[in-house]
C-alpha cells in the first residue's frame, strides 16, 4: 500500500520510458525523489483528493513527470503566501535544470504540477 492509498486517495501510476536504460547521479536522483516525495504529501495534506494521476515518460531526452490530482486546486505560478515546499520544489528544479510548472484545473477540479529536466 502507497502512501497516497493509506490515506485513501487512488493512485494511477503509468510510465513510458521505453526500453532505454536511464541513468541518473545520485544528485539528480536525490532531487528528484524529494521534487515527487513534496507533491504528493502537499496533495495529502491540502489538496482534499480523491485520486491522484502520476506519468513518467521519456521525450526527446527528457524526464517528463506529470502529476494531476482531483482536489481543490492549487496554482503555485500565482500563489503569493509560498511557504517553504513551493521554495524547496523551485531550488530543487533548479539543481536538476528543469523546468517546473504549478496548474489549476477548474474545469475538472484539481492541480497538475509538471517537472521536466533533461537527462
Amino acid at each position: 500500500m502507497t502512501r497516497l492509498q493509506s490515506c485513501g486517495i487512488e493512485l494511477n501510476w503509468q510510465q513510458n520510458l521505453g526500453d532505454v536504460p536511464i541513468t541518473l547521479s545520485y544528485a539528480q536522483y536525490r532531487h528528484y525523489i524529494s521534487v515527487l516525495r513534496e507533491i504528493i504529501s502537499n496533495i495529502m495534506k491540502y489538496a482534499n483528493a480523491q485520486s491522484v494521476i502520476i506519468e513518467i515518460s521519456l521525450v526527446d531526452s527528457q524526464l517528463v513527470s506529470v502529476i494531476c490530482d482531483d482536489g481543490n486546486g492549487f496554482d503555485g505560478e500565482t500563489n503569493q503566501s509560498e511557504g517553504n515546499g513551493l521554495k524547496n520544489l523551485r531550488e530543487r528544479a533548479t539543481e536538476l535544470s528543469a523546468t517546473l510548472h504549478f496548474q489549476s484545473l477548474p474545469e475538472v477540479k484539481g492541480s497538475r504540477v509538471e517537472l521536466i529536466f533533461p537527462l
